[in-house]
Formats: structure tokens, sequence, C-alpha cells
């Protein structure tokens, strides 16, 4: 039988906190191989940045843990404008995500993971969230050796959602940011795993903006200090206020 501590995680890496945490934790922690993916969109304003910090936390990251450079394999990139080959496929997943009013992202990492043939895909989705309702409701807990990861039941196989999330593990579905900060906190990795990015829409390609949704979640989950003042300032005038809806109405 094959031994699963032994087999190779996919993952997809953007560079941000619940991703680039389960990497650490994986290759540090549990000593496994890891390959991650990533997928390009050419209108994603955050593009540079993500890139910059996968860079950094890579070098951070072999520079303390000489070994994981075996474990971490080069991150396989495909470039979303490239994936075209069946529109209508892609159309139909793009359907079910908004259906269930998931991101565009979940309809494109499915039909790229049908693309390469993987079904065991990791996503970092964690609580708390619609989204971790939706998937949370719909899931079973299932373990691998010193690993566990929750997946769409398979009783559900009839459904869209089923169709959609079928290729996808969620190893971090019960975890909160904070419980990820500690857990790498406890394990002597935090600083690295701050060197993550989140913002969707930097101002001047390298501070936090704090309204987009990514910058709203971290700001409403106690991780705060990693915005700037200036988008803490635009989180509190924007979001909290709804300065721009008073500017609608005057």
């Amino acid at each position: 039988m094959k031994n699963k501590s032994n087999s190779v995680v996919n993952i997809f890496w953007t560079g941000g906190w619940d991703s680039t945490f389960r990497i650490l934790q994986l290759l540090i922690t549990k000593k496994r191989n890891v390959q991650p993916f990533y997928i390009i969109d050419q209108e994603r304003k955050s593009l540079n940045a993500e890139f910059k910090a996968m860079s950094a936390i890579k070098s951070a990251l072999f520079e303390r843990y000489p070994y994981t450079k075996k474990l971490l394999r080069p991150t396989i990139i495909r470039n979303l404008s490239e994936m075209n080959s069946d529109q209508n496929s892609l159309s139909d997943l793009k359907q079910i995500a908004k259906s269930y009013s998931l991101g565009c992202q979940y309809s494109w990492q499915a039909y790229y993971c049908n693309e390469i043939g993987v079904n065991d895909m990791e996503l970092s989705t964690q609580k708390p969230g619609s989204t971790y309702e939706l998937v949370s409701n719909e899931s079973i807990l299932l373990t691998e050796g010193d690993d566990s990861f929750y997946a769409i039941d398979k009783q559900s196989k009839e459904s869209d959602l089923y169709t959609l999330l079928k290729y996808f593990r969620f190893p971090l579905l019960e975890y909160t940011k904070i419980e990820m900060y500690q857990e790498a906190l406890d394990s002597g990795y935090e600083d690295i795993l701050e060197l993550t990015w989140f913002c969707h829409r930097p101002i001047h390609g390298n501070m936090a903006c704090g309204t987009c949704r990514p910058c709203c979640i971290v700001l409403e989950q106690g991780l705060g200090r990693r915005v700037s003042l200036l988008g803490r300032i635009r989180y509190y005038l924007i979001i909290k206020t709804g300065l721009n809806k008073l500017r609608q109405h005057s």
C-alpha cells in the first residue's frame, strides 16, 4: 500500500496567509512534499505583490529550514487567459459558483484541476464566513496518516456543488487566522507567515488598501496590525461609516 505520508500534497498557493500557513505546516511540521500551483489572472492588481511575497517566503524558509528545498517543488503556473479549450465547461462551472455565491476563482480552479487530472487539490478555505458555512455543511472529515482534511461528501455527488468542489480538500476549514498565527508562533515560523500578502487592490503596489474583501477580513479577524494606517483609515471611513454611500445620496 502506498504510504500517504510520503505522497505529494497539491495546493493552490497565492502567497496569502492561509495557503502559506498550510505550506509551512506541511513542510516544517509534517515534512511533506508539496507541489504549489498558481493561476495568473492578469486583471488581478495584486499579482506582482503576490509573486514578491512568495519569493520572500521561499528565501526565508530555505535559509532557516534548508531541508525544505527538497520538499517544496517549483510552483506550477498557468495563465487564466489560456484556459479556454472548453469554454462551455468553464462557463457551466462559473454559473454553479455564482449560484452558490462563491467567487469565480472556484470555477477556474475546478476547471484547471479537471484539465490536469488532479482530484486532491488543497484549498485554504477557513472560518468564519459564508464559504465556510457552505463547505462545512456539505463535507466530511477524512484522515490520512497524521493529517486530516474536509472534502465534499460523495453522497452529494448528484448536486451542482459536488460538481464544482469534488476536486478539492479543505485542511484548514476549522481554523481561524488567529489560530493559524498561534500555531505558527508555537512552531517558531510566525515571522515567515508575516511575509504573506493579502490585499487585492494595493495602493502604490505595496500598501494594503483597507477596503477590499481580504483587507476587511484581516481587519475583522484580529490581524488589523497587518494593514497600514492609511488602509485602516480608509476601512473606517469607507466600510464602517459608509462614506461612499453618503456621497451617493448627497
